[in-house]
């Protein structure tokens, strides 16, 4: 196998997981969900965005976790306010 095929291959693995890990995350029925980037390299998924509550970011590492291929979970999610009238603010 050619390294360009090599790297393509790894490639669409990356992407299948990432779909994976999305599909899951969208199941949950949390409508935040929708909206986060989750990238994958090596089985390390990369969840960013913005969730309700602490448990709603917790809920979203656990979900990726057991999802079958993942090894590890970084997250730079962020837990925002949304009940304010002016719009998304972060919790204190």
């Amino acid at each position: 196998m050619s390294t360009i095929h090599g790297l393509a291959a790894v490639a669409d693995a990356n992407r299948r997981l990432a779909d994976r890990v999305r599909t899951a995350l969208v199941r949950l029925q949390v409508p935040a969900f929708r909206a986060l980037s989750v990238e994958v390299r090596a089985g390390t998924v990369h969840l960013d965005g913005d969730v309700g509550s602490f448990y709603e970011k917790q809920l979203a590492r656990a979900c990726s976790r057991a999802i079958p291929g993942v090894f590890h979970v970084i997250d730079t999610l962020r837990v925002v306010d949304r009940t304010s009238d002016s719009g998304p603010r972060r919790a204190g």
